[in-house]
């Protein structure tokens, strides 16, 4: 999912951490248990855009994932993605893997915290990689969920927090609506003299859920009008239909 500068090995938690990070961590997390849950999915997007920046190119994407949730509370996942480039056909776009843990304080009421990483690729005119990792905690009640993200490097090497809300509900059965308010604020002194210092998002949507199945239509947006990768300017809203398959 990214303007051409690859990230450098001084990168806080590069690539090769994570994997070895895993790897540790895999015959914990993987140990039997009987409220342990696999989960894999695939799904297919008409653009994959990102707190309402297109990481993309405004093309389709196509994604697998698999994610696992442990008895005691840990979990984890990583999500592969393609994406249809308009010259070369099908291309690797990136990848996102986390890990996190999350407790219950009373019924329907939940908190989490836990470390991602990304990496994502845009085909323009030049290949253009990025490689960043945040960390983040929330709080989830019902149908609302709020979380705060802290990034050394995100995107575009700036260090950032961004905030966000999440809620949902279902009219009628098989329906569900859905929303997103999320609000980035670069920390970078330094950045903040060229480029606007906050930044919003915002996605409506609805999806029908099937069996093991659902469709999607969202409404996204962001203000300021995104440049990414930087200098490339991105339209502000956008709709996006999505599918997704479970199993």
């Amino acid at each position: 999912m990214f303007a051409r500068s690859r990230p450098s090995a001084a990168r806080w938690l590069p690539a090769r951490w994570w994997l070895a990070a895993v790897l540790a961590a895999a015959p914990h997390l993987l140990a039997p248990s009987a409220q342990a849950q696999v989960a894999f999915s695939a799904a297919v997007d008409s653009d994959d855009r990102y707190r309402g920046v297109s990481l993309s190119a405004a093309e389709p994407t196509l994604s697998f994932g698999a994610s696992y949730d442990h008895a005691s509370g840990a979990y984890g996942g990583v999500t592969g993605i393609a994406v249809a480039t308009r010259h070369a056909g099908w291309q690797a776009l990136g990848y996102v893997a986390y890990l996190g843990y999350a407790g219950r304080l009373e019924p329907g009421t939940s908190w989490d915290v836990g470390v991602t990483n990304s990496q994502d690729m845009v085909y323009l005119y030049k290949h253009y990689v990025t490689n960043y990792t945040e960390i983040y905690a929330g709080y989830s009640r019902n149908n609302l969920s709020a979380h705060v993200y802290y990034s050394p490097n995100y995107l575009s090497d700036s260090s950032t927090l961004y905030f966000e809300l999440d809620g949902a509900v279902r009219p009628a059965r098989g329906w569900r609506l859905f929303g997103h308010a999320g609000v980035l604020e670069p920390l970078d002194a330094e950045r903040r003299r060229y480029a606007p210092p906050t930044r919003f998002d915002l996605r409506i949507g609805v999806a029908r859920e099937l069996r093991h199945s659902e469709i999607s239509l969202a409404w996204t947006t962001t203000t300021p009008a995104p440049r990414y990768p930087q200098g490339v300017p991105q339209s502000r809203d956008a709709l996006v239909v999505g599918a997704s398959y479970h199993f």
